[in-house]
């Protein structure tokens, strides 16, 4: 069941992805890699999926990687741009377990959510609450967000 919150603006750090969203990790790798080393790292990486995986092509679907900065913050990494969520408010759910799990867990939480009250601009994104590379898979924990109207 989606649960309704009210997220702040939000800024981010982000590098983008084309093609398959499971392909992502490789972004996140890489900005994680340069950014966590400055220290502007401000709070849990998300992913930002743009595009309807029943709409696009999968070669063609973008995403992004990110990571929260201070408001603010401006890139002098040519792969590095910024994005600012906007405030308001988003469905929210839960998985808890392997990534391999998340078309799943996104299936059964946008069934959840009334078409109606989506604000369809694409702010579909997850929150990645811990490491999955120090946790056993049943305890990777992810927070799925849509925009609301």
């Amino acid at each position: 069941m989606a649960k309704i919150v009210e997220l702040p603006e939000q800024t981010f750090a982000c590098m983008r992805h084309v093609g398959p969203y499971p392909g992502i990790g490789a972004k996140f790798e890489a900005l994680c890699a340069w950014a966590y080393p400055k220290g502007i790292v401000r709070g849990n990486p998300i992913g930002v999926y743009w595009d309807d995986p029943c709409k696009v092509p999968e070669a063609e679907l973008r995403s992004d990687a990110c990571v929260p900065v201070d408001s603010g913050f401006v890139s002098e990494h040519p792969d590095v741009t910024v994005l600012v969520r906007p405030a308001g408010r988003y469905a929210m759910g839960t998985h808890m377990g392997p990534y391999e799990g998340l078309q799943d867990a996104w299936n059964a939480f946008m069934a959840t959510v009334d078409p109606d009250q989506m604000d369809m601009d694409g702010w579909c994104f997850e929150e990645y609450m811990n490491d999955c590379s120090q946790v056993a898979p049943e305890e990777v924990h992810t927070d799925m967000y849509t925009r609301l109207k």
